[in-house]
């Protein structure tokens, strides 16, 4: 998976705490109003500002409120609610996996319980409302056909590993490992100025980013610059010391300068 394999930031209790309640908050937005999404979501740690928790923290009491009042008229809202709120506790964050912030495969099954509530509710409306009969499933068509309109082009992004990562990056802030992988990809198609951009990108995002200083080393070194790939190795043993792939490429690089400094205070070789 993208998400375990990222560099994993130590991430206190309370960063957790407060990207879990943003979480929330993010799905249900996400959910009725289904943009931005994205392969990875980086942790924000302490970036989240206090006055998102404080409207996220108060738009969560509000409904949870609103959905006990209701309980006894509409119980399906409360089932659904709290369904939504508990299922989605075992993979929101308190308990931290990866360095992602949250994951939109996370949500298929507590997304069960806001969608009882919503069609239930919605049947109760119409029938209090005395709706005409065409109204629901005109209104319930024009919803589907704009929902696979929208899968429709999200699947776009899926065509390859090139869009895919653009379009994650397009949506997503300081996205250093989706930075990273895009820069691997383009440098596997040896577009090397791109793929160096990117790499650069990814440590200057999260400058504790080991793989991004050995992927810029390894582009220096392929294109015969040892010299300057020697730190960025040295940068990314220093974060990992038992980085065993920068360990051999730094002994690789040291070894070829060593041979080449050596080559150059020896002199041509005279002819006898």
């Amino acid at each position: 998976m993208v998400a375990q394999k990222a560099f994993i930031q130590p991430i206190t209790p309370q960063a957790r705490l407060t990207n879990a309640l943003s979480s929330y908050a993010a799905y249900l937005d996400k959910t009725f109003w289904p943009s931005g999404l994205s392969i990875y979501y980086p942790h924000r740690g302490y970036l989240i500002p206090f006055w998102e928790v404080i409207l996220v923290i108060a738009l969560l009491a509000s409904l949870t409120i609103l959905v006990i009042y209701l309980a006894r008229r509409f119980p399906y809202l409360a089932f659904g609610w709290f369904w939504y709120i508990g299922t989605l506790v075992p993979v929101i964050g308190l308990v931290q996996v990866g360095a992602q912030a949250m994951a939109d495969r996370y949500t298929y099954v507590p997304l069960i319980g806001i969608f009882i509530a919503v069609s239930w509710g919605i049947g109760d409306l119409a029938q209090r409302w005395a709706l005409p009969r065409w109204v629901l499933p005109v209104c319930s068509t024009t919803v589907l056909l704009v929902l696979a309109a929208l899968t429709w082009t999200q699947l776009g992004y899926w065509k390859n590993s090139i869009s895919l990562y653009r379009k994650a990056i397009s949506v997503t802030d300081k996205n250093y490992l989706i930075m990273s992988n895009l820069g691997a990809e383009l440098f596997s198609q040896k577009q090397y100025q791109e793929a160096m951009f990117y790499f650069s990108e990814s440590i200057r995002a999260e400058p504790r980013f080991e793989l991004g200083y050995y992927q810029i080393g390894n582009l220096l070194m392929l294109h015969g610059d040892c010299r300057n790939a020697v730190p960025y190795y040295q940068q990314a043993i220093a974060i990992k010391p038992d980085y065993i792939k920068a360990i051999a490429e730094l002994k690789y690089c040291v070894h070829d300068l060593s041979v080449k400094e050596n080559v150059s205070r020896a002199g041509p070789r005279q002819i006898p």
